[in-house]
């Protein structure tokens, strides 16, 4: 019997409590969809798995939005990191590091419930 998946992170599936929440593995890290949009994206690994400046936070959770709901995202998760991707892809990178890590990450499990539009792509 395969064992079973250890994501990282795992009180944020207490958080989330929606039915159709499906967790999946994602380049390193894991992909967390509700309502069959990706919402988040859990990182923690020893080697990157993008490019970034030397000693950059790389591990912790990616929020998927887009950019018309960065400016009202920004005042929820404030000093949040926004990475932008190709097009209107944006991730809200929360550091593992950070002193609010698990309580932004309980804030975005819990907009994720609420099926706040501005989460999700």
């Amino acid at each position: 019997m395969p064992e079973p998946v250890r994501i990282p992170y795992p009180f944020i599936l207490e958080h989330l409590t929606a039915e159709d929440i499906v967790v999946k593995p994602m380049f390193g890290g894991y992909a967390v969809y509700s309502d069959a949009k990706l919402c988040l994206f859990m990182v923690r690994r020893v080697a990157p798995v993008l490019p970034r400046p030397e000693g950059a936070d790389q591990n912790g959770i990616y929020i998927a939005t887009t950019g018309e709901n960065v400016p009202s995202m920004a005042l929820v998760f404030e000093n949040a990191e926004i990475q932008y991707l190709k097009g209107d892809k944006i991730w809200i990178f929360l550091a593992e590091s950070k002193d609010n890590f698990e309580e932004y990450t309980i804030r975005a499990c819990e907009l994720i419930a609420a099926r706040d539009r501005r989460i999700g792509r």
